[in-house]
């Protein structure tokens, strides 16, 4: 929305404050404690500094402006500001990316957190206790893995169960 100011850092603290407590809820899934601790450094940061710092030189390494005595005039969106010396500055975004990016190690932290998360939860099977309502339970809905292939009904399509066309009778080792 192109939000400066003081609007922007507030609506940047809680948002950031918004996810941070639903990471707690959810703090049991694999790799939430990274979401949490990363979330939580970009929000002290933000909250020390009342906007988030960004350095000066990863903005010219990173290829976004292409001298350093053109950042004292820079008016960054967002809640972010161009701080060098700022307290905990280390924290602000400080980290170049090649493809025109400044990142914190707090967004380090919860992109390598939200990857876990994503891939806890897309491993995790569970099936649904249905004992209440009629259905098997849980216990019964697993079982069914334990038991090997389902058994055979009729023939089936092996050559030693189907019937001998000549004589009527099954062939295969038992037909003689």
């Amino acid at each position: 929305a192109g939000l400066t100011g003081s609007a922007a850092v507030v609506l940047r603290l809680v948002a950031g404050a918004l996810v941070v407590g639903f990471a707690i809820l959810n703090v049991r899934t694999g790799g939430m404690v990274l979401v949490i601790g990363g979330l939580g450094l970009n929000l002290i940061a933000t909250l020390i500094n009342w906007g988030m710092p960004v350095s000066g030189s990863a903005l010219v390494s990173a290829g976004i402006h292409a001298k350093a005595s053109e950042l004292e005039g820079v008016t960054l969106s967002g809640g972010r500001e161009v701080a060098d010396g700022a307290w905990l500055g280390f924290l602000g975004d400080v980290i170049p990316l090649p493809w025109g990016q400044v990142i914190s190690v707090g967004d380090l932290l919860w992109l390598a957190g939200t990857s876990l998360v994503v891939a806890s939860v897309m491993r995790r099977y569970e099936v649904r206790s249905r004992s209440g309502r009629g259905g098997p339970s849980y216990g019964a809905s697993m079982s069914v893995l334990n038991r090997g292939p389902a058994p055979r009904r009729g023939p089936g399509l092996h050559p030693s169960r189907l019937p001998d066309r000549r004589s009527g009778r099954r062939s295969g080792r038992g037909a003689s």
